[in-house]
């Protein structure tokens, strides 16, 4: 933590006295609290805080408080450090204080705005409304020493209007170098979209893992990168860009993440789905909730967890080279949905899913739940296959759903349940659709085989296919 020790002068008298003052009966008692205004909105825990002209220092407590007693009478500079702060190389506001003979005083310190550490971090660069900024440290996971010049991007989908009003889809890029202590800052970044930020030393990378700076424009995220694990290898382009992972590099991992489900109150949850995103190994819990996933390329690895009744949990884990990690994770309950209101008329999604709107559009594909019950399919699979462009396949390890593609041919789209992605890790994962919804059950489903898919479910950069979109009562 940095620190700026401030000696006291002793060219003159008055000079002592008016900057470092005797302590000589003056007992008055210092308070206040620090606030955090840049991540947690909250009070700030174990930063120090000092005055400056006394030397002297109090760290927060839970409550992010601090006091200071006997504080000689006179003027003083009060501020403090944090380790997050050093992290973005950002210092502290410098508070006035006026300290009396006697008596309590209460200083208020807080980290600068969001929109001050944004001109910090990005000096010269406008910030629009809808842009933020991400930052963090890379380090060898083994060594644990910093790794400077390592290459950190983040992709998103980003798309254009052209002329004849035509849509076209890119993936957009930002990209940074670490310094020599590791450090990066990416600026100008959408907080309002998802994006995917992966770190590279050489050929071994790190990631992805998902990022989304949201309102508060900041969003920290520190990478551990392996460069002796072989799996961890992979292709990049001049710009940065991972391209596609080593084909000479092995499939598995030297490492492992082992670890036990548990729902918010405890309860171990048996079958739950653990995967490593971006790839398609994944396991399931026990009977006792426990999981060992084998396999995981060294470094940071983001694990998504899934099960049913439960909202999808995204857990990121740093794991050494050849080392088994060992996790808990606790997955929380998926808010109960109220029961349907009866209507004259066609029934659709209610407007606060945005389904009607898009149907309105016309971009892609809308059945209600008419157009479903019409046919009365057996499953989802069923259900889903009623749409254009879909089609139904069987596979050695279950049936599953195809779409046409941008390139003419036939890849698994990316299926949302009421606004959440469900992950397709494998053929065997349709099963799993079929249990968790039930075709009487869907109230609306959009259909987007591209390009105009919208922003919250296009996935497209992840393989170039389109999107399923369910609503269920």
């Amino acid at each position: 933590m940095r620190r700026v020790p401030i000696q006291c002068l002793t060219l003159a008298a008055a000079l002592v006295v008016s900057v470092c003052p005797a302590v000589l009966g003056a007992q008055a008692v210092v308070v206040g609290t620090v606030y955090d205004s840049l991540f947690t909105r909250g009070e700030l825990r174990a930063a120090t805080v000092t005055i400056v002209e006394l030397n002297r220092e109090a760290i927060t407590d839970a409550l992010g408080r601090f006091r200071f007693d006997s504080v000689p009478a006179g003027q003083y500079r009060i501020t403090f450090f944090h380790a997050m702060l050093d992290s973005l190389e950002l210092s502290a506001p410098v508070v006035r204080l006026e300290v009396p003979p006697a008596g309590m005083v209460n200083a208020r310190l807080a980290t600068p705005s969001p929109g001050t550490a944004y001109a910090r971090l990005c000096p010269g660069g406008p910030r629009e409304s809808a842009t933020g900024v991400a930052f963090g440290r890379v380090r060898d996971i083994d060594a644990g020493r910093p790794i400077g010049g390592a290459v950190v991007n983040a992709e998103w989908n980003e798309w254009l209007l052209g002329g004849g009003l035509r849509l076209s889809r890119r993936i957009a890029r930002v990209v940074a170098r670490t310094s020599a202590a590791g450090a990066y800052v990416l600026c100008g970044i959408p907080s309002d979209v998802a994006i995917e930020i992966r770190a590279v030393d050489g050929t071994q990378a790190a990631g992805p893992v998902p990022v989304q700076s949201g309102p508060r424009l900041l969003a920290r995220r520190d990478f551990a990168v392996s460069r002796t694990d072989p799996a961890a290898r992979v292709v990049v382009r001049d710009s940065g860009r991972v391209v596609r992972p080593d084909s000479t590099a092995p499939s598995a991992g030297t490492s492992a993440v082992a670890g036990i489900v548990r729902s918010a109150d405890g309860r171990p949850q048996p079958s739950a789905l653990v995967g490593l995103l971006g790839t398609a190994n994944s396991t399931r819990t026990s009977d006792a909730g426990r999981f060992r996933l084998t396999g995981v390329p060294a470094g940071t690895r983001a694990l998504e967890v899934r099960a049913l009744g439960f909202t999808p949990a995204t857990v990121i884990v740093d794991v050494a080279s050849g080392a088994t990690l060992d996790t808990a994770i606790t997955l929380d309950k998926r808010p109960q949905t109220l029961a349907a209101v009866s209507v004259v008329g066609q029934a659709e999604p209610s407007d606060r899913t945005g389904f009607a709107a898009r149907k309105r559009k016309g971009f892609g594909s809308f059945l209600t739940a008419q157009d479903i019950q019409r046919w009365q399919p057996f499953d989802i699979v069923s259900a889903v296959a009623l749409a254009p462009s879909i089609s139904r396949n069987w596979t050695a390890r279950g049936e599953v759903i195809r779409m046409r593609g941008g390139g003419g041919g036939r890849c698994t789209p990316h299926i949302f349940v009421d606004g959440v992605e469900f992950r397709i890790y494998d053929d065997a994962s349709m099963g799993e659709l079929n249990t968790l919804v039930r075709p009487d059950a869907i109230k609306g489903m959009e259909i987007y085989p591209g390009p105009m898919i919208p922003f919250e479910f296009d996935r497209t950069m992840d393989n170039g296919c389109g999107s399923v979109v369910i609503w269920t009562r």
